[in-house]
């Protein structure tokens, strides 16, 4: 999302490091108010638990590009995609041992 003031990025490079940026900031805001609740679950429940989130977002996403449910609560197209890529991308985390 490009901020009042900000240029928009040219390539497609430049394109996914804008998303990307904005994503690690949103994961790290959620982090702290979660508490790191996703390593847990990963740690109890296995991949399970990353797919079952991940699950949740992709019914989320085919709810809302088909209109078949109101949206209630706020959530857009562009948020449920950002979270889908972030379950993603903390699932790949975590299967490489990064968990600190």
């Amino acid at each position: 999302m490009v901020k009042a003031g900000q240029e928009s990025p040219k390539t497609f490079e430049q394109q996914l490091e804008a998303i990307s940026a904005e994503l690690v900031d949103l994961l790290g805001r959620k982090n702290r108010n979660y508490g790191a609740s996703f390593d847990r679950q990963m740690s109890e429940y296995g991949l399970p638990a990353s797919l079952i989130r991940m699950d949740d977002k992709l019914s989320r996403l085919k709810a809302l590009s088909t209109n078949e449910v109101a949206d209630e609560v706020g959530e857009s197209i562009d948020d449920t995609l950002l979270d889908l890529a972030g379950y993603a991308l903390m699932t790949l985390r975590y299967l490489r041992g990064n968990d600190t």
